[in-house]
Formats: structure tokens, C-alpha cells, sequence
């Protein structure tokens, strides 16, 4: 009886070392050196669902991240974020170096105003790099 609980616990002892260790590679994976964010404005305010849909294609993603020389793997995290009834858009991205944020935002700009022309404007308010 003694045999089975030790072995049943050193069971459970090995699975939540393997748990632990997957939640903090898990954890420290995906973290950028250098996270860039910045405000895009749509005119007409109506299209901005349309600008979003655009903006969270993968493939525009892609195609920024190959224009600009940035992993693509880090492009595809772009979030983009807008308070209700708002033309104002927040895209935040992650890179490695400050040069390729730099990049990343003119080339991801750039290609969704060819995206959106005849439909919406879409022009760079503000940009961040940390």
C-alpha cells in the first residue's frame, strides 16, 4: 500500500513540474524588446469597421512584416483596438529592434491606405516605441 501512494505522488510531483515549466515558456515566449503602438485616424468615421477588418487581415499583416524586414510570426500579433463610435484606431505591435518598428508602421501604413483608397482615409495621428 506504502508503495503505491509514494509512487502515485512522485506522479503527481512529475506532472506539475511539466505543467510548470510549459505555463513559463508559455509565459516568456512571445515578449518583444521593443513594442511600438500608434493612433491611425479613418475619414469617413462610418468606414472605420471596414478600416478594422482590413487592418486585422493576416495578409496585410504578412506583407507589412515581409515589406519591412520584420518576423511575420510578430506581425500576426498586431492588435488593433477602438473605443465605440470612434474613427480612432490603437495598433499595437511588437519588434525587435526600434529601426524595424520604424519600418513596420510606415510599410503597415502604406499598404492599408492602398487597401482602404475610394472607400476611407486613413492617416497617422501619433506613434510610440518603447
Amino acid at each position: 500500500m506504502q508503495s503505491k501512494i509514494k509512487v502515485l505522488l512522485a506522479a503527481v510531483i512529475v506532472v506539475c513540474a511539466i505543467v510548470a515549466g510549459i505555463l513559463f515558456v508559455r509565459a516568456n515566449r512571445f515578449r518583444t524588446p521593443v513594442e511600438v503602438i500608434f493612433t491611425i485616424t479613418v475619414f469617413p468615421a462610418d468606414q472605420a469597421d471596414f478600416v478594422i477588418g482590413q487592418a486585422r487581415s493576416a495578409k496585410i499583416k504578412y506583407d507589412a512584416a515581409k515589406e519591412s524586414g520584420t518576423k511575420p510570426a510578430l506581425a500576426q500579433r498586431l492588435s488593433v483596438t477602438t473605443a465605440p463610435n470612434s474613427s480612432i484606431l490603437e495598433l499595437k505591435a511588437g519588434t525587435e529592434t526600434r529601426d524595424e518598428a520604424r519600418r513596420f508602421v510606415e510599410s503597415f501604413l502604406g499598404l492599408l491606405k492602398a487597401k482602404c483608397e475610394g472607400k476611407a482615409e486613413v492617416a497617422l495621428m501619433s506613434e510610440t516605441i518603447r
